[in-house]
């Protein structure tokens, strides 16, 4: 830093943030322009258009990631079939153990 303060204040390293890396429009900022709106102050992360399409990429390996592989309806159906019981009542709330037993195997499959 010592180094540098012989080069005096430079503007282009001084604050402003994302208003300041828009040229001063502070439109960028407004909620009701979103799908022209940056994502982020191009000096840290890059354009908005790179941080957008690096969002995009991630929720769709998140969405990938943890889709479902049956719906839970099903893996009630699956669960209730097995044990010889009624879907209705492995939902029902009911404390007897054995639905209880088929809500916490519907869980571990619904997890699994």
């Amino acid at each position: 830093m010592e180094k540098g303060i012989k080069h005096g204040k430079r503007p282009e390293l001084q604050g402003g943030g994302l208003v300041r890396s828009a040229g001063g429009d502070t439109s960028v900022l407004s909620p009701k322009d979103k799908e022209n709106r940056e994502l982020s102050d191009q000096r840290v992360l890059g354009s908005g258009g790179f941080v957008g399409a690096v969002l995009q990429e991630s929720e769709r390996l998140l969405k990938k990631k943890y889709k479902p592989k049956r719906p839970i309806e099903e893996l009630i159906e699956v669960v209730a079939a097995r044990l010889d019981l009624k879907p209705k009542l492995i939902c029902s709330g009911s404390i007897q153990q054995k639905y209880s037993e088929a809500r916490s195997l519907v869980a571990c499959l619904a997890v699994e």
